[in-house]
């Protein structure tokens, strides 16, 4: 590069401006590809909070498996069908409930 310069007349300042602004260019480059880098790394990174929520999950999840047995229907009494349905609905409370959580933890 300095060769072909000197050849077309240039001086040895343009020489290190060009130079100067060569690696200013590499560096700002560089200093954005590690911004983006390092917001990537930032997105898969756990949040401090996660374990206890994670537990949460788990336990809100468990209590979900031992209540399923609330959509049988063993009655077709209508007390019996509306203590069902009020159980069902928390249920699903619940569930709506827990993926919201999932949504913004994860």
């Amino acid at each position: 590069m300095h060769i072909f310069l000197e050849e077309n007349g240039k001086t040895g300042n343009e020489v290190l401006d060009l130079s100067q602004w060569l690696t200013l260019t590499v560096l700002m480059f560089e200093q954005k590809h590690y911004a983006e880098v390092s917001a990537k790394f930032c997105k898969f990174q756990r949040p401090v909070d996660f374990d206890p929520k994670l537990a949460h999950i788990k336990h809100v999840l468990e209590e979900l498996e031992e209540q399923i047995h609330i959509l049988d229907i063993s009655s077709l009494e209508p007390e019996d069908l509306q203590t069902q349905l009020d159980h069902c609905m928390a249920s699903i409370w619940n569930v709506m409930v827990t993926a919201l959580v999932l949504r913004t933890t994860m």
